[in-house]
């Protein structure tokens, strides 16, 4: 279900759990996951480091955007050639 209600309660959540974490651990675990998809190392470890400082997944994901290679051509998924 998508109610408005539980959309709001999600987005309370997540602002207590980032009122609740230490910002510069955050920003210490992007910084190293940054680092290692730039060298193309083992992105594993650098994720787990993130979620346990409570980095959410779209600042993640905002991170590896920037080095991520599609693997189909756009459109692709909508049948297009």
């Amino acid at each position: 279900m998508n109610r408005p209600d539980d959309r709001q309660k999600q987005i309370e959540r997540l602002t207590k759990v980032k009122q609740g974490r230490d910002p510069q651990k955050v920003a210490s675990a992007l910084a190293d996951l940054k680092k290692a998809a730039s060298h193309g190392d083992n992105l594993m470890p650098s994720l787990i480091q993130a979620v346990k400082a409570y980095a959410t997944l779209g600042e993640m994901i905002q991170i590896l955007k920037g080095f991520m290679v599609p693997i189909w051509p756009l459109g692709s998924l909508k049948g297009e050639k």
